[in-house]
């Protein structure tokens, strides 16, 4: 079983921060989480929650939705996670209209899956842009 962890983004402070514990409060949209020493109390659109994948890169590094990966081979993909399942699209474009069989699962489930030692996190979509321009 994997370890359940997020990192967040902090959208005030232009800052990923490593979220020890998150609550949301009665309502729905306030949030109390905690990094590190601090305690915040915020609205949820003030941050980006990302959470683990459940594994490391080839470099030992935990690997997080939102994470930008090279393949051995040099493709860069951005993780993400949809229905249910981490992975990537085939095609970095931004269409929206995106097949279900385009999406391929990081680990487990599809004869698509991938070994996760073929994987290197070089950055992350928020501090990281200049990377999804290759």
């Amino acid at each position: 079983m994997r370890k359940i962890k997020f990192r967040c983004w902090n959208k005030r402070k232009n800052k990923m921060q490593k979220c020890m514990d998150i609550t949301w409060l009665n309502d729905p949209e306030l949030l109390r989480i905690n990094i590190g020493k601090n305690e915040i109390k915020c609205l949820e659109d003030e941050f980006v929650l990302m959470q683990f994948v459940g594994i490391k890169d080839n470099n030992g590094r935990d690997i997080y939705e939102g994470d930008i990966c090279k393949r051995s081979y040099g493709r860069v993909r951005v993780i993400e996670y949809y229905k249910g399942c981490f992975g990537w699209w085939l095609w970095n474009t931004k269409k929206k209209n995106h097949k279900e069989n385009e999406f391929v699962l990081l680990f487990g489930g599809n004869r698509f899956a991938r070994e996760p030692e073929k994987f290197e996190v070089l950055g992350n979509i928020y501090e990281n842009t200049e990377l999804l321009k290759k």
